[in-house]
């Protein structure tokens, strides 16, 4: 016999020392199911084709208060008339879940909680829809409540009662995607095609973290749409956080493409340009010391000064490219292509770069007449190419970080760490490649042998200052 708390009449008395809970992790769960529901509509006369597709999925979890839902349309059309040819594609996504849950060892999933840390000397299903000592104030949990005590005194303060973390610590997602594109293309010539694309995609995501009063535990490492970490907020007074991070991207180009022979020679030709845009902004904010009205879910309700973050992406690249492909007699191949890229993360005297690669390749199995029965192909290749990248969004743009209340309700200000050069250019390397491919008896053994370097010719690193020059690390090239 030993005291032991009673869940229902939600006192500490003496009862039988028995392993009532060993089962409590089997009877957690429930059961769980998927359905996948499609309904698709086509349409298709002459030279017009038409297509539709609906998509519903839902997802019931196995542990309580779990449940995602998805829903995708898509549509699609084509049209041709002589040389010309139309088509479009746009589609919709929608991911949405009251409870989506999170997982790992910081985030206090109930599997670890109920498996590693609990007891098996109560009886969890008896605290099932009955996880209130005081309704939205003080959790039922097998730690149970001294006399006389409050929210700022639990006896035990390890873990939640796992239906208080299913329904009173929940994590809510929605996610918004939409994708649209069209692609208009014309034969000027037999040799050549002009193609003209567009596209264009959407998305917002929002997420809220809800933690009710009387929580033993913090958010965990759980974040929130643009803020992958909520920094363990929270605890008996609860917490809110909340982030949307939504932003949109464009890209269009044109191509000239084709194809001609001379004899034994056999050349395919590619030109264009492109215009890609993408702008970002990202929203989060979370209470710090809880929140001040039980049930009250408010940055509004924060008991100490709410900490707010703000953040903007954007980026363009300009960019005009071609490419060149020779063959003789399907013996020998080369091929050589360009690319010159305009970022608008580069100061303006860098902004613009340019990358080449040049490939060729020689199949000496057409030149092995009597190997033709057990030979099906023997092929050497190399290659050079030259990879830049351009700094990231903001990268070498030095700002101020910004603090809500550093001292008391002041806020503050801090310097970069980072001094960047307004000099630097793209990072850059170039890869050397040769290799052979063999294919023997009708291609039912193949062996491939390639050996590669890679050579960084301009990257960034860090270097020391004095401290007194308040720099942690100033970025060069080299």
């Amino acid at each position: 016999m030993q005291n032991q708390w009673d869940p229902v009449a939600k006192v500490f008395s003496v009862r039988p020392y028995l392993p009532v809970g060993k089962d409590n992790f089997q009877n957690f769960l429930e059961q769980g199911y998927v359905t996948n529901n499609n309904l698709n509509i086509g349409f298709h006369k002459d030279n017009v084709s038409i297509r539709n597709s609906f998509n519903w999925v839902e997802n019931k979890g196995r542990y309580p208060n779990s449940k995602l839902q998805k829903y995708t349309y898509s549509f699609g059309a084509d049209f041709t008339m002589n040389k010309f040819k139309l088509s479009t594609n746009l589609s919709y996504a929608k991911k949405a879940s009251k409870n989506i849950g999170s997982n790992g060892y910081t985030s206090y999933d109930p599997m670890y909680s109920i498996l590693i840390w609990s007891p098996a000397d109560w009886d969890l299903s008896l605290y099932k829809n009955n996880y209130w000592i005081k309704p939205g104030e003080i959790q039922n949990n097998h730690f149970g409540l001294v006399a006389g005590g409050t929210i700022d005194n639990y006896s035990g303060s390890s873990e939640n009662n796992p239906y208080f973390d299913r329904y009173e610590k929940t994590n809510e997602i929605q996610r918004d995607i939409f994708n649209a594109d069209l692609t208009m293309s014309y034969q000027l010539k037999t040799w050549l095609k002009l193609t003209l694309r567009s596209g264009v995609d959407f998305y917002k995501e929002s997420g809220q973290l809800r933690s009710s009063w009387g929580s033993y535990l913090s958010s965990g490492n759980t974040g929130v749409p643009g803020a992958d970490y909520s920094g363990w907020n929270g605890g008996r007074k609860g917490q809110y956080n909340i982030g949307v991070s939504n932003g949109f991207s464009t890209n269009s180009d044109f191509l000239l493409t084709g194809d001609r022979k001379f004899n034994k020679f056999t050349v395919e030709y590619l030109a264009g340009g492109t215009i890609f845009y993408r702008k970002d902004d990202n929203m989060n904010a979370s209470t710090q010391g809880g929140i001040s009205v039980p049930g009250f879910f408010s940055i509004k309700a924060s008991i100490n000064p709410a900490q707010v973050s703000q953040a903007t992406y954007a980026q363009q690249v300009n960019s005009v490219f071609g490419r060149v492909a020779v063959s003789w007699n399907k013996l020998i191949f080369v091929e050589a292509t360009g690319r010159n890229d305009w970022s608008s993360t580069l100061a303006k005297a860098q902004r613009s770069y340019f990358y080449p690669a040049v490939a060729t390749s020689f199949v000496a199995s057409e030149l092995l007449k009597n190997t033709r029965n057990w030979l099906d192909l023997l092929k050497f290749r190399g290659s050079w190419t030259m990879s830049k990248r351009p700094a990231s969004i903001y990268e070498i743009n030095s700002s101020y970080s910004i603090a809500a209340a550093t001292w008391g309700t002041l806020n503050g200000a801090g310097v970069p760490g980072n001094l960047y050069s307004p000099t630097i250019a793209p990072t850059s390397s170039e890869t050397i490649e040769t290799g052979m491919q063999a294919m023997l008896l009708k291609n039912r053994i193949m062996l491939d042998v390639s050996y590669y370097t890679k050579k960084d010719i301009r990257s960034y690193y860090n270097s020391r200052v004095n401290r007194s020059f308040r720099l942690r690390r100033p970025c060069n090239k080299f």
